[in-house]
């Protein structure tokens, strides 16, 4: 029997991939850690029954509730797996007539991931507001919330990039913009972590006033339909009426 050695590297490459993009190693790690833990106290547990159950919870996305945030946090479909649930959890604040704070959301985080960190969720409403205690829709805050959660390096690079441009204050606005948008585009092509795709980033930057705001430019993409759609686990706002009417049944 003859067999190509380029075909078989490549079918192990693309096999790597697929295990490395979809975390799988991580999955298995947390599975046979929750197993020993299970055997300490029943040991005459079913091995095959309980990853089958394990698995399942996983593609539910039930699998990160009331674990603590370094497992929360530890890969991109967890992360947008947390929002989701927090979403299905407390859909009712979504026809509440009246804006929430940062305390109020980190209480609530606080019920699914007993260490959920405060500084996250103080991040989201800064991109809406600066002031101290500011109060903003729930709906806003959520989509607000998945930006900050699911793409957090990035966010924190690019505004250190940012930060860094502010200091540069004799370079002009259309200078400074095309120096951050430069340095932007490097840090996508260089990163190890999830980013916005690279062209809704094109996107928002050319659609950017003269007087770049960066809050701003994190906002749009929050709320950019596209990206809502590719992280897959919240509606998009045009859909959250029947969304809500959905869970309410």
């Amino acid at each position: 029997m003859s067999f190509d050695t380029n075909e078989l590297i490549e079918s192990l490459s693309c096999e790597n991939n697929y295990i490395s993009r979809n975390h799988i190693v991580e999955y298995l790690n947390d599975s046979v850690e929750q197993l020993l833990e299970i055997k300490n106290i029943d040991p005459k547990v079913d091995v095959l029954e309980f990853f089958t159950e394990y698995f399942k919870t996983v593609l539910e996305g039930n699998h990160i509730l009331y674990r603590d945030f370094l497992f929360v946090s530890s890969t991109p479909y967890n992360r947008a797996c947390f929002v989701q649930k927090f979403l299905e959890l407390f859909f009712q604040l979504l026809s509440k007539d009246e804006k929430v704070n940062s305390f109020e959301m980190h209480s609530l985080l606080m019920l699914i991931c007993v260490n959920f960190p405060k500084n996250l969720v103080d991040k989201c409403f800064r991109i809406l507001s600066r002031d101290d205690n500011p109060k903003i829709w729930f709906k806003d805050f959520i989509y607000l919330f998945q930006f900050q959660f699911y793409y957090q390096e990035f966010i924190q690079e690019s505004m250190q990039i940012y930060d860094d441009g502010k200091m540069n204050s004799d370079e002009k606005s259309n200078d400074q913009l095309k120096i951050f948008s430069d340095k932007i585009f490097c840090l996508i092509a260089e990163s190890k972590y999830e980013c916005p795709p690279l062209n809704l980033i094109k996107e928002a930057l050319n659609e950017a006033n003269k007087e770049f705001d960066f809050f701003e430019f994190l906002h749009k993409l929050a709320l950019n339909e596209k990206i809502i759609k590719l992280i897959g686990k919240l509606p998009c706002p045009n859909e959250l009426i029947d969304y809500e009417q959905k869970l309410e049944k």
